[in-house]
């Protein structure tokens, strides 16, 4: 899915959150970040955007600007219809 973003300098949390907005507004269906490791999401900051590119792509591009070891697990409830994008830290 292509979604755009204003190239400009913002904490991670709040790129995740406009990618998830931006793919609500696609799939008509709620698209939330869930569960999230937030300190890292939110005293980090990146320029980070672009036009027609992967909701992927901006979103690895988010996770990695953390500089920590970072997954992403989407879960749907079909009861709500609702994906929700859950970040984990990897523990080694």
């Amino acid at each position: 899915m292509s979604v755009t973003l204003p190239n400009e300098e913002r904490s991670i949390n709040e790129t995740v959150d406009r990618i998830c907005e931006e793919v609500t507004k696609q799939l008509h269906y709620d698209f939330n970040l869930g569960i999230s490791p937030r300190s890292f999401l939110v005293r980090t900051t990146a320029k980070i955007g672009g036009t027609n590119k992967s909701a992927r792509e901006f979103l690895t591009q988010s996770l990695t600007a953390t500089h920590q070891q970072l997954y992403w697990r989407l879960l749907f409830d079909p009861n709500s219809k609702t994906y929700l994008l859950n970040l984990h830290a990897v523990h080694s």
